[in-house]
C-alpha cells in the first residue's frame, strides 16, 4: 500500500488562487464544448492574465508589440505562436531536449499573470511604449514535462554571467535606458540548472528511479540557445532566487564548476536580484507624487531633496522596494470561480491522491516511474464527455451512473506523455482476450467493488494489464539523447482503471488517419516480443468497433436487459 500523492510544493505558489481559463459556459455554469477543447497549451493553475489595457502609441512598428496587454483568460493567438516559431533557432523544437513533437509547448518566460503595475514599471525603465507578454521575445519552447518543472521552480534557465553583468552596469546609474538597443542579438546562450531534488530523483540511486528510456540527463546539457531575450530570463530567474537563494547558489556553483567557468555564483545571484529590483521599482513619476505629499507635512531637508537624472525625470535618492509577491514579481490574483469539470484543468490534489492509492505504482508516472512536479492526473474518459454520453456508456458497462471524476478514471502520467496521449499519439491496449470477450457481449459490467463512501479507503479491486503503443508518426529519440522517451522499453503496465475506460479513450485515435493501421506495427512488435498469439490489426479493429458502439443507445442494438447487479461508479 502506498501513501497519498504529496509532491513538494513551491512556496511561492501556495497562496495564489487557481484561475478558470474558460469563459465558454452556459447560463447554469456548465461548460460548453468548443474550440478550447482542442487547445494544446499547458496552462498551470497559478497563471492568469492581466486585464486588457491597450493604450495608443506612436512608436514605429518594429519597436513595439501588437498590444500592450493580453486579453484576460484567452489562449495565445495563432499569429503570436507563429512569430515565436519563426524567430526560434530550431523551428520550435524544445530548447533543452531538442525534441520536436506534439509534447513540445510554447511557454512564457515572464508570466502572463504579471501584474499591470509591474509591466508599467518595466516599460518605463526599459524606455519602451508597450510591453506585450505574448511577444516572441518572451517565449521559449519546452517539452511539456520540462515546462512543468521550469514553471514550478525546479529548473532554472538564465543568461551567461557576463550578460547579466552588462545589463547591471548599464542600469545601475538609476536611469532608464532603451532596452531595444541593448544586446539585441537574434540568438542568446543560456545556462540550464536543475533543482538538486530533481537530480536526486532522476538518479538510479535516488528515491524515485526512472525507468530506462525515460531518464533525465542534465549532466549532458551545458549551454543552450534560444531566441528569447535575456531580460525576460533574468526576471524569471529572480523569482526563483527569491524563493531559496542559498539552494540556487549551491546549484549554480556546481554547474559553473562542471563547465569550467570561474565565476562567483553568489555574485551572479545578487546581480540578478539587483536587476530585478531596479527594473520593477515604482517609476519616478509616482515616487515624485509620494514625495510631494510628504513635503507638505514635514520641513524641507536638503538631504531629502530630489535629484535630477540625465533623463530629465525627477526621482528620489532612495528607491522603494520592488513589487514582489510570495516568490518574486507580483502577479495578478483576480480570478473567476472555477468551472465545473473544466477540460484541460489539472484534477484536484485530493483526486490525484485517491488515484495514487489505487495505482500499483503509487504516485509515480505509470510509464516513466518518475515522481516529481511534472506528474499529472489524467482523465481516461475525457472530462468534456457530456452527461447524455456518460449515461449511455454507463448502460453498456452495467453501472447505475458514471462520474468522470472518479479516481478509477485517473491515470498518473508525466506531462509530456500526457500530451502525446491526449493528442492520440499513444494508446493503451488491454489484453487481447478481454477485447475479444467485450465484442461478443452486449453488456460488459465493471468487475470491481467501486464503492467510495469512505474517500480514504483503498480499493482492492482487480489489477489489469495494458500495453502502451505509439502512433507510427511519433519519432523515436536517439539512444544518446539527454532526455530520451522510449515507449518500446515499457512492456506491460498495471492499473486498476477498468479496460472499458481505456478502450473508450482510444476511440478518437483509432478513428483518425489510417485508423487501427497507424498503431498496428507497434502493437505487432509488442506481441512478438511478449509471445502473444494475436494479430494486432484484429485487436485494434475490435477496439474501434466497441468505441463506435458504446456512445450510442442500447436500443440501437436491440432490446438488451441491464446487468443483474449494477454497480455505482462515482
Amino acid at each position: 500500500m502506498v501513501d497519498g500523492f504529496n509532491p513538494r510544493r513551491s512556496n511561492r505558489l501556495k497562496h495564489l488562487p487557481k484561475v478558470d481559463y474558460c469563459e465558454n459556459k452556459t447560463a447554469d455554469g456548465k461548460r460548453k464544448r468548443g474550440a478550447l477543447d482542442e487547445e494544446d497549451e499547458y496552462t498551470p493553475s497559478r497563471e492568469g492574465t492581466p486585464e486588457n489595457q491597450k493604450t495608443p502609441t506612436h512608436a514605429p512598428e518594429n519597436q513595439r508589440s501588437p498590444s500592450r496587454r493580453v486579453r484576460r483568460k484567452t489562449a495565445i493567438t495563432k499569429d503570436a505562436r507563429q512569430r515565436a516559431v519563426d524567430a526560434s533557432q530550431n523551428a520550435g523544437a524544445c530548447i533543452i531536449s531538442g525534441m520536436k513533437d506534439k509534447s513540445v509547448q510554447q511557454c512564457h518566460v515572464l508570466p502572463r499573470a504579471t501584474k499591470p503595475d509591474v509591466l508599467t514599471a518595466l516599460e518605463w525603465w526599459w524606455d519602451i511604449k508597450e510591453l506585450n507578454v505574448d511577444s516572441s521575445h518572451n517565449q521559449v519552447f519546452l517539452r511539456a514535462d520540462l515546462h512543468a518543472l521550469w514553471d514550478r521552480g525546479d529548473i532554472l534557465i538564465m543568461p551567461m554571467p557576463d550578460v547579466t553583468k552588462e545589463y547591471l552596469d548599464t542600469w545601475k546609474d538609476g536611469g532608464r535606458h532603451k532596452v531595444l538597443e541593448f544586446l539585441e542579438d537574434q540568438i542568446h546562450n543560456y545556462c540550464v540548472i536543475p533543482h538538486p531534488d530533481l537530480v536526486a530523483g532522476a538518479s538510479p540511486s535516488g528515491n524515485s528511479p526512472i525507468r530506462p528510456g525515460f531518464s533525465y540527463g542534465f549532466d549532458k546539457v551545458n549551454v543552450i540557445q534560444s531566441h528569447a531575450k535575456p531580460r525576460f530570463m533574468i526576471l524569471n530567474a529572480a523569482m526563483k532566487f527569491k524563493e531559496d537563494k542559498e539552494l540556487w547558489v549551491e546549484a549554480l556553483t556546481a554547474f559553473f564548476k562542471r563547465i569550467n567557468l570561474e565565476v562567483d555564483a553568489s555574485g551572479v545571484v545578487e546581480d540578478t536580484l539587483t536587476l530585478s529590483d531596479l527594473w520593477t521599482v515604482e517609476p519616478p513619476t509616482k515616487a515624485q507624487l509620494s514625495m510631494k505629499n510628504e513635503k507638505e507635512e514635514v520641513t524641507k531637508d536638503e538631504s531629502s531633496l530630489p535629484i535630477t537624472v540625465h533623463t530629465g525625470e525627477m526621482m528620489t535618492p532612495q528607491r522603494p522596494k520592488a513589487l514582489v509577491g510570495p516568490g518574486g514579481l507580483e502577479i495578478d490574483k483576480h480570478s473567476k470561480s472555477r468551472a465545473h469539470k473544466l477540460e484541460g484543468e489539472p484534477c484536484s490534489s485530493n483526486l490525484k491522491s485517491y488515484a495514487a492509492r489505487l495505482a500499483p505504482t503509487g504516485s509515480r508516472c505509470l510509464l516513466s516511474l518518475q515522481e516529481d512536479k511534472s506528474i499529472q492526473g489524467c482523465h481516461v474518459v475525457p472530462r468534456r464527455t457530456d452527461i447524455d454520453t456518460c449515461a449511455k456508456v454507463a448502460a453498456w458497462w452495467g453501472i447505475d451512473e458514471f462520474d468522470v471524476d472518479s479516481p478509477f478514471n485517473i491515470l498518473l502520467l508525466r506531462a509530456d506523455i500526457h500530451c502525446l496521449w491526449d493528442k492520440g499519439h499513444l494508446i493503451f491496449v488491454p489484453e487481447p482476450h478481454i477485447v475479444e470477450d467485450y465484442v461478443a457481449r452486449s453488456i460488459v459490467p465493471i468487475e470491481a467493488n467501486l464503492s467510495l463512501d469512505e474517500p480514504s479507503q483503498v480499493c482492492n479491486g482487480p489489477i489489469y494489464r495494458y500495453c502502451v503503443v505509439s502512433h507510427r508518426d511519433l519519432p523515436d529519440t536517439e539512444e544518446s539523447a539527454a532526455f530520451p522517451r522510449d515507449i518500446k522499453v515499457v512492456g506491460y503496465v498495471e492499473s486498476r482503471v477498468p479496460p472499458q475506460f481505456v478502450i473508450y479513450n482510444a476511440g478518437p485515435a483509432l478513428s483518425k488517419g489510417a485508423g487501427p493501421a497507424d498503431f498496428a506495427m507497434a502493437l505487432d512488435a509488442f506481441y512478438k516480443l511478449h509471445k502473444v498469439n494475436y494479430k494486432a490489426i484484429n485487436v485494434l479493429r475490435q477496439m474501434k468497433t466497441l468505441c463506435l458502439r458504446w456512445p450510442k443507445s442500447l436500443s440501437d442494438y436491440g432490446s438488451v436487459q441491464p446487468a443483474s447487479q449494477d454497480v455505482s461508479f462515482d
